[in-house]
């Protein structure tokens, strides 16, 4: 038999992550806390950009980051050139990656076509190298998983 509070106790210790400690890992230039309402009890979780002085506000984590995504994509350089590829090549999703700290990082495009000829996705370290691939294609190579035969437990295909 449990004690009454060791349930309690128990989730003192996790999970871990919690989901703000995920955003602020995705938004590390963002500095995050939570409004202290007048009676004391939590109000709205804040964000405030410390480059800019950008400030994003929302009542929950999720929203947060659904605000601070948002906020990074409406602010980012490489917006005009991302959507200039997608309209241009409308069979791909043109995106960019990031790093370990959520700067910028490699050109990627996803092919949108199912069961295509083509690779399923290009990698570039500039706009300019991805859209020379989005030009001319590589050809796929192999199967995609979905598509391989499935076979008995322990049946090598």
């Amino acid at each position: 038999m449990k004690r009454p509070r060791a349930e309690e106790r128990a989730a003192l210790h996790g999970p871990w992550p919690t989901p703000i400690e995920i955003i602020a890992a995705e938004f590390p230039e963002w500095d995050i806390g939570r409004d202290l309402k007048a009676d004391g009890r939590h109000g709205d979780w804040r964000a405030h950009h410390t480059p800019t002085g950008a400030t994003v506000q929302a009542p929950t984590t999720r929203a947060l980051l659904v605000c601070l995504r948002e906020h990074r994509r409406a602010n980012d350089p490489d917006r005009p050139v991302i959507d200039q590829l997608n309209d241009k090549y409308p069979d791909w999703k043109v995106w960019r990656s990031v790093d370990d700290q959520g700067r910028p990082a490699a050109w990627l495009a996803t092919n949108k076509t199912a069961g295509s000829e083509f690779a399923p996705t290009l990698h570039a370290d500039s706009a300019e190298q991805l859209e020379a691939q989005l030009q001319n294609p590589g050809h796929a190579h192999g199967l995609a998983l979905a598509d391989l035969p499935r076979g008995e437990r322990g049946e090598h295909l």
